[in-house]
């Protein structure tokens, strides 16, 4: 066999090896490929965890509970804090169902929606949320399990 090899022309090993570099080239490429695709999904995650931190930390600014009396006084932090929960929304569709199958995300995020929505109209304590929002950032979606 090596004595075949050996008796072949140049430009036909060398057109061996290049045919050799190039297919692990290719393989080279898929594989950053894959890698590619999943450090984009990282960021996704990310971006939706750091979200969601960024909204408690509006929310422990605020007081426990929002009065319709008091309304102007939390206009502004209710503003941002919508803002914010805007944010997390834009966040989440972004995952485009990277997180379908976490039950615990998914079910907290259905609840924050409406816990928002009842904590800015004054019918709820800012621990709800915080509890929402705590037991998604706990959860280790992004780089565990």
């Amino acid at each position: 066999m090596w004595n075949t090899i050996f008796n072949w022309p140049w430009a036909t090993i060398w057109a061996a090896i290049s045919a050799i570099f190039t297919a692990a080239a290719v393989g080279v490429a898929g594989w950053a490929m894959l890698r590619w695709r999943k450090q984009d999904e990282l960021k996704v995650k990310l971006a939706f965890k750091q979200a969601i931190g960024d909204y408690l930390f509006q929310l422990v600014k605020m007081p426990e509970v929002v009065f319709t009396k008091d309304i102007k006084e939390n206009e502004n932090d209710c503003e941002k804090l919508t803002i914010l929960y805007h944010a997390c929304f834009h966040a989440f569709v972004m995952t485009e169902d990277l997180l379908a199958n976490n039950e615990i995300v998914n079910e907290r995020w259905e609840s924050l929606f409406i816990t928002h929505q009842r904590y800015i109209a004054g019918k709820c304590k800012s621990n709800e949320i915080d509890r929402l929002c705590a037991d998604i950032l706990c959860n280790p979606f992004v780089f565990g399990k």
